[in-house]
């Protein structure tokens, strides 16, 4: 991972667009690779049931409750409170798993269980999309931009990256792109950045969290497993930002030195 002549692969960036997929073709696919905790779970029966409520109300507002899902809509005119809305219809969940519908429509309970079991195996294009985000915090991958969207992943992880990138292609309609990234000055800088936010980010929610008096070991173990990875993090971008790294190893440092960390250590120890 020399910088010689611009031509060594340093990593690639990825991104991806996520797509409906059916479960039960993903989880297996995934648990052949040793990933199936990937398989995001089925959604829940509210969500599911608001899904299918605004598939069938598209113009209208669909919103859950205390015991299910009501579709509210617009009125003409408005108030001196402001707009006037009245609602369509509420639904629910019963323990059998049959929708109950108020005002009472079997014809459109029916049709809306239908719907419901034809949609309950599906996960959706989001759920999709989160699960790559977990794929790309596994690799040791990190977010080019603030809000995500586009990452990158080292070359020490590209060949395991690749066998979930194609399960997530052929299992469904996800769509997963990436692009070699050569080591230049430009593209060191850029990772370098994004590794530096990130990293930053992470110790300051950490040192924010070590402010509360009453933390427990427990979460004082949780958040130096946290500080562990992101050691393990920076030792996957040694060999391509080498004296880049010191100050944040430095910074990971000095939070491993806190006095919360070092008293969690001697009792354990004891």
């Amino acid at each position: 991972m020399s910088n010689n002549n611009h031509i060594d692969v340093g990593g690639a960036v990825v991104w991806s667009t996520g797509g409906r997929t059916l479960r039960t073709t993903l989880q297996p696919m995934l648990s052949d690779l040793g990933y199936g905790w990937l398989t995001p779970n089925h959604r829940t029966p509210e969500a599911l049931l608001k899904y299918v409520l605004e598939a069938n109300y598209p113009r209208d507002l669909v919103r859950p409750t205390l015991d299910g899902v009501e579709v509210v809509r617009e009125g003409v005119g408005t108030s001196e409170h402001g707009n006037q809305y009245h609602r369509v219809l509420s639904a629910a969940i019963r323990p059998d798993g049959r929708i109950e519908c108020w005002p009472n429509d079997w014809e459109l309970a029916t049709e809306l269980e239908s719907q419901y079991q034809d949609e309950y195996g599906w996960l959706t294009g989001s759920q999709m999309s989160a699960a790559f985000v977990k794929v790309i915090a596994h690799m040791g991958g990190i977010s080019l931009r603030d809000r995500g969207a586009v990452y990158f992943i080292p070359v020490d992880k590209l060949d395991e990256f690749a066998k979930i990138r194609d399960v997530f292609r052929q299992a469904g309609h996800t769509q997963v792109a990436e692009a070699e990234v050569r080591v230049t000055s430009e593209s060191v800088t850029a990772v370098r950045d994004a590794l530096e936010r990130q990293v930053l980010a992470e110790v300051n929610a950490i040192t924010e969290d070590l402010g509360d008096p009453d933390m427990g070991d427990r979460a004082l173990s949780n958040r130096m497993e946290r500080i562990t990875a992101m050691r393990q993090q920076l030792a996957l971008y040694q060999p391509v930002l080498n004296d880049a790294l010191e100050g944040l190893s430095d910074s990971i440092t000095k939070l491993e030195n806190h006095e919360m960390f070092l008293a969690l250590a001697v009792g354990v120890s004891a």
